[in-house]
């Protein structure tokens, strides 16, 4: 705030010496006994004009300055002497960016389970298509009155291999739902502790 107070001092100041400068020139002007020549006060005119740009440039700059003063306190950093505004920016773009980091690994790991889930669907239904077909060969051949112990043991293993695709199934629905509120949770930790006692 001094800077600004002396900056408008300063430009005050040229302004009142230009304000002067033109006022004794009208004088000069008007006097008859010491009428200087236009040219003689062409350089003073021109050294006032410098100045007067000079103290525009400066106003400027205060204004631009002021302008990023306000826009840091809307954002809320607080400015005292020691803090450099620029430093807390930097760092609150790095969390942010952090931040987005973690969403991105969230939203992968999330569609990775979801592609778990998907594929473990594929495997059940695929299971459930031979277990028919094999209820229906183990029906043909009762009807037959045939025992055939090779499709007594498929049919065991199409079960089997039904009853495991279930269970893979039940997990990989677990880790979708733990893969979609972990982000929420914002604690890997524990659910990764969850997720492996399920």
């Amino acid at each position: 705030m001094s800077e600004i107070a002396d900056l408008e001092n300063r430009l005050s100041a040229a302004l009142d010496r230009i304000a002067q400068g033109l006022d004794q020139f009208g004088n000069d002007a008007g006097s008859s006994e010491t009428a200087a020549p236009v040219e003689d006060r062409s350089g003073e005119i021109a050294t006032l004009k410098a100045a007067l740009e000079e103290e525009r440039g400066a106003k400027a700059a205060l204004e631009t300055k002021l302008a990023a003063a306000s826009v840091v306190q809307d954002l809320g950093i607080a400015k005292d002497d020691n803090v450099d505004v620029m430093a807390e920016i930097a760092a609150l773009k790095q969390a942010h960016e952090a931040e987005l980091d973690r969403m991105r690994m969230a939203a992968a790991a999330e569609r990775e389970a979801w592609e778990g889930l998907n594929s473990r669907l594929v495997r059940m239904r695929r299971s459930n298509k031979l277990m028919r077909t094999n209820t229906i060969a183990l029906r043909q051949a009762a009807a037959d009155m045939v025992v055939d112990a090779t499709l007594i043991n498929q049919s065991l293993q199409v079960e089997l291999d039904a009853l495991l695709a279930a269970q893979e199934l039940e997990r990989a629905e677990v880790d979708v739902v733990l893969k979609t509120l972990q982000p929420m949770l914002g604690e890997p930790e524990s659910l990764n502790e969850l997720e492996e006692t399920v």
